[in-house]
């Protein structure tokens, strides 16, 4: 007995290593793999975004241009463009080109046109908007210190290359518009094969700097505008940086070492039928256990002279076979959920990401003001939509109060959600206090729709407060009406709906114009607005929530505060839906004026 036992622990130490070995090495590789392929990823959209344009001519024009007038160019880089004094003063003199000819089509004849200042000013701003798309690229894709996106423009003499963009994720430091960077052509075999073809690669390359001698993965791609190379556009990422995202990504694959595991027990079971019968006996009947209450009907014709057989053999070579389609059949069935699931939950992470960060979430807002109170919550579901709110001051006297919901889910919507939520937030702060939300509904509209090839749209609602008199300038564009309690009627009335006819949602239509729907609040008035994730979450018994829920909900806590009237909004939606999926983002802003 203690002889098979030692035969039978031998050969499973030796088959599971094997599997095991296997396992570690298929999973590091294809980490490895997919490692390469988000790097790829990354430039390729960075080459996108610097190709992409209302009007090809003209990119490649002010591509040329702002590369000629490198020396003179004056654009925000680095930290200069985190919200510093430089870049306000930058923004004011560059308000009348971004309010004038950035919102709209321009062609290239249109700039020719232009004096060389404004020519200028124009290409500046241009400039500006292609480095902030590199920074969300490069956010979206999490890179960490050490790692960069870049645009270089070659240059053969002496080896070197000239920068474009360069960003300052870089051990090397940011390089500013038309520096040379050291650059041999010799180690970089990928770039090479760009230039020769100016196709993209399939592959990234690994290479060392001689300068800090760091290893780096670097995946390049060809830069095309107008359908003319112009360049290189590569995410450089610090392969130690990178290696260790190859062993966090091969821990979340580790399930195919357990599929090389599973594949080496079905093999250990065979080698034990045929070369050991008599523990294989004692092990029968737990397999029959396994395999009771199944189909045994589906038997192979192969296994007809092994049933003659009439031994042991017989009996469990049929026992094994079957149990090794039950077992095939769950790795498979394994295999390809664990797919799904990874896939979804990296679309889930990076959307989540951009969402958080976009929103904000420290309350309270603003604790030096005594003059209101505001509260926000957004509950995002497992398919990530793009609900957002914002509130900002525009001066001491005027706030912001803007909440949206994109018609998409996933990723798209979420980076149009950021994209919307910029230009809302960049327009009002440029504008001031004077201009009013169907202003921006109406230039946001028209630029959305002549730059953006999307069936996305967004619904939106916006309100510019007077803070020292009441008076709110209001707009909706297509969005759920507000609801709005007045201390005057609160022990009657409560809260009741704001309807007003809306118009259109953003980026539907082309040359819409906006109605305006304002409204006086007055001491204690509470202003609560929402996304239809709130009024359409619905039960076991397929029933909505609704807006009489909604109003009711409101109306048990109407002396409380934002804070615990979204809540108890929130409660009241989770209790009603209590047991079933949510299938969109719940988003409430509560405001109350004092």
């Amino acid at each position: 007995m203690r002889s098979i036992l030692f035969k039978v622990g031998i050969i499973v130490f030796i088959t599971i290593s094997i599997a095991f070995l296997f396992g570690i090495f298929d999973s590091y590789n294809i980490a490895r793999r997919e490692e390469e392929e988000k790097a790829l990823e990354v430039a390729e959209n960075a080459a996108l975004l610097m190709s992409s344009g209302s009007n090809e001519e003209l990119t490649e024009y002010l591509y040329d241009y702002c590369m000629i007038h490198a020396e003179e160019m004056d654009v925000p880089t680095g930290a200069d463009r985190s919200g510093t004094e430089r870049y306000e003063e930058w923004l004011d003199r560059h308000g009348d080109v971004i309010r004038t000819y950035m919102p709209r089509v321009i062609t290239l004849e249109d700039f020719k046109e232009l004096d060389d200042e404004t020519q200028k000013k124009y290409a500046e701003c241009w400039y500006n908007i292609m480095l902030s798309g590199i920074d969300l690229v490069a956010d979206h894709a999490s890179l960490e210190n050490g790692d960069s996106v870049n645009i270089l423009i070659y240059d053969y003499i002496d080896g070197k290359a000239i920068a474009f963009i360069f960003t300052s994720y870089s051990s090397l430091g940011a390089k500013a518009l038309g520096v040379t960077v050291p650059f041999t052509l010799e180690k970089h075999p990928r770039v090479s094969e760009i230039l020769n073809t100016h196709e993209p690669v399939s592959s990234a390359e690994r290479i060392k700097y001689t300068t800090d001698g760091t290893v780096h993965l670097y995946a390049p791609t060809p830069l095309i505008i107008n359908g003319h190379f112009k360049g290189i556009v590569a995410a450089d990422w610090l392969w130690e940086s990178s290696h260790k995202r190859l062993i966090s990504r091969s821990l979340e694959i580790a399930s195919r070492t357990l599929v090389y595991t599973l594949l080496a027990d079905i093999f250990l079971m065979i080698l034990v039928g045929i070369r050991i019968i008599a523990p294989i006996k004692k092990l029968q009947t737990q397999m029959m256990d396994y395999i009771e209450n199944k189909d045994s009907g589906s038997v192979s014709k192969a296994l007809e002279k092994l049933k003659a057989r009439g031994d042991e053999i017989a009996e469990l070579s049929n026992d094994f076979i079957l149990l090794s389609d039950e077992i095939d059949r769950y790795v498979e069935e394994r295999a390809e959920n664990a797919k799904e699931r990874a896939a979804l939950d990296t679309e889930l992470g990076i959307a989540s990401m951009i969402q958080e960060s976009a929103l904000p979430s420290e309350f309270p807002a603003f604790p030096e003001r005594k003059e209101f109170d505001i509260y926000a919550s957004m509950t995002p579901t497992l398919a990530v939509g793009g609900d957002f709110y914002d509130f900002f001051l525009l001066d001491d006297d005027h706030l912001a109060l803007v909440i949206a919901d994109v018609s998409d889910k996933g990723i798209p919507a979420a980076l149009f959600m950021m994209q919307v939520k910029t230009m809302i937030n960049t327009l009002a702060l440029l504008e001031g206090s004077k201009v009013h939300p169907t202003e921006i509904f109406e230039a946001i509209n028209n630029s959305l729709n002549e730059q953006i090839e999307s069936m996305m749209f967004v619904t939106v609602w916006m309100g510019i407060l007077t803070i020292s008199t009441g008076e709110m300038a209001c707009a909706n564009a297509g969005h759920k009406s507000p609801v709005i309690c007045r201390s005057e009627d609160r022990e009657r009335d409560g809260f009741r709906l704001y309807i007003k006819t809306h118009s259109p949602p953003l980026a539907a239509f082309n040359g819409v114009s906006y109605n305006s729907e304002d409204l006086s609040l007055h001491h204690g008035d509470v202003l609560f607005v929402y996304t239809d994730g709130v009024t359409e979450a619905a039960s076991a018994d397929d029933e909505f929530f609704g807006e009489d829920r909604l109003i009711a909900a409101l109306n048990e806590v109407r002396d409380g505060s934002p804070e615990m009237i979204v809540g108890h909004v929130k409660k009241r939606v989770d209790d009603f839906s209590s047991g079933c999926e949510q299938f969109d983002d719940i988003t409430m802003l509560c405001f109350k004026y004092l």
